[in-house]
């Protein structure tokens, strides 16, 4: 094959790849727009002492899935005691403990155990 030939090809190739960012693109906008649709259902959140953790997890599964490593979570649970968040996948099912947490600490234990 020819220089002129192997570079045309890549030419081609990129346009090819182009076309499926553009369509990815696309796609991630509608999704975005989906869920900013479905936001504004809800009321500005109000930041007081009492934090609100079922709230909290039910938001980071959301934002989780657009995360290689949240992708494939199924569920996130809080139990009744609000001691441990259960991660569901596919695959099975971990545990993390979250007694005593606040908020932020919730999220980091969670993401803690995402990545390990």
């Amino acid at each position: 094959m020819s220089e002129y030939e192997e570079i045309k090809n890549q030419i081609q190739e990129m346009s090819e790849a182009m076309v499926y960012l553009i369509q990815d693109t696309m796609m991630l906008e509608r999704r975005m727009e989906t869920h900013e649709k479905y936001l504004q259902n809800f009321p500005s959140p109000t930041y007081t002492s009492n934090e609100c953790k079922k709230t909290i997890v039910r938001e980071l599964k959301f934002l989780l899935h657009y995360t290689r490593a949240g992708s494939n979570i199924k569920d996130l649970v809080l139990d009744e005691q609000e001691e441990y968040v259960t991660i569901v996948f596919e695959s099975g099912t971990k545990k993390v403990p979250v007694m005593g947490d606040s908020g932020i600490a919730l999220i980091q234990d969670v993401i803690k155990c995402l990545l390990r």
